[in-house]
This record gives C-alpha cells, structure tokens and sequence, in this order.
C-alpha cells in the first residue's frame, strides 16, 4: 500500500512542474510521425532480431506506405520523419529504399 501511496505521489509532484501542452485532437501531423516509428521500430527490430527476413520488413515498409498514400489524410512528411528517426535509432537496419514518398 505505501508503494502505492509513493508512485501516485511521486507522478503527482513531478507533473506538477513539468510543462505539459495539450494535445490536438486532430493534430495528423503528430499521429502520422508516430505510425512512422512505430511501425519502423517494430519492422527494424524483427529483421534484426531474426524473427523475419529483411526482405519482408523492407515490402512490408514499402506497402505501408502505398497503402497510407492513397488516404486523403496522409501527411508522408511526418510519416518519414517517423521512418528517419527509427533509422537513427536501429543504425543496422536496412529497411529504406531507394524512394521515398515526399
């Protein structure tokens, strides 16, 4: 119960001093920069890992990106940023192609 206590404590006081912006409801940009890594973490490391070949992560990548590019919605510049981060971030990982939807 004190451990409780203390983590609900804790998060209360260090919240209270940080500097927290609302969130859009609608802000696409954030939403499709965040599909962008999400998905290229998750393709980065299953290559890396071995859990699938590099080939596939890498059609998978490209077929995501087809896919999101025929909704109205799609904001590719986030989404590559999204991309370019998880590649920063997985240095071995060779996922990208010699296109790139801009």
């Amino acid at each position: 119960m004190k451990n409780k206590i203390f983590l609900f404590s804790s998060i209360a006081f260090l919240t209270s001093y940080s500097n927290l912006k609302p969130v859009k409801a609608f802000d696409t940009e954030s939403y499709w920069y965040g599909i962008g890594v999400g998905i290229t973490e998750t393709l980065c490391y299953a290559s890396l890992s071995g859990y699938m070949n590099n080939y596939s992560a890498k059609t998978m990548l490209e077929t995501y990106r087809s896919n999101f590019s025929k909704n109205a919605n799609f904001n590719s510049a986030s989404f590559e940023n999204g991309v370019q981060i998880a590649f920063d971030t997985y240095t071995s990982c060779r996922l990208w192609s010699n296109y790139f939807y801009y």
